[in-house]
């Protein structure tokens, strides 16, 4: 029995890199970052970093892939510091666009052919 509630619980596991920029209002960089994926679904990214995550108005976040490139804005949903000080940071993606949805299914359908 799958006790699976999410609404995307296929969520492969990857140790791809991912960039983080964090912007205000003004739209003033305000942080930028790596951090590496823990897993990814259609809605949203798991991604360890070494820094906790500015919660500003926008985040826009980069997940590359051999040579693909996904650009997309997210939310913060939730954030934990593990034992070690490294951060587990969830997000939600902002989805404006058929184009970008179907960017994030390329991706993830290479990042599982990748990590295979």
């Amino acid at each position: 029995m799958n006790n699976e509630r999410r609404e995307y619980p296929k969520r492969p596991q990857s140790v791809n890199l991912v960039y983080f920029a964090v912007y205000n209002s003004n739209n003033f960089l305000k942080q930028q970052g790596m951090g590496k994926t823990i897993n990814i679904s259609e809605g949203g990214i798991l991604l360890e970093t070494y820094e906790s995550v500015l919660q500003d108005d926008k985040i826009f976040l980069s997940l590359g892939l051999k040579d693909e490139t996904v650009d997309i804005e997210a939310k913060i949903i939730h954030e934990s510091i593990k034992e070690n000080g490294i951060y587990h940071t969830g997000f939600s993606f902002v989805i404006e666009s058929e184009k970008q949805s179907e960017s994030i299914k390329k991706y993830i359908e290479l990042f599982e052919t990748t990590n295979k």
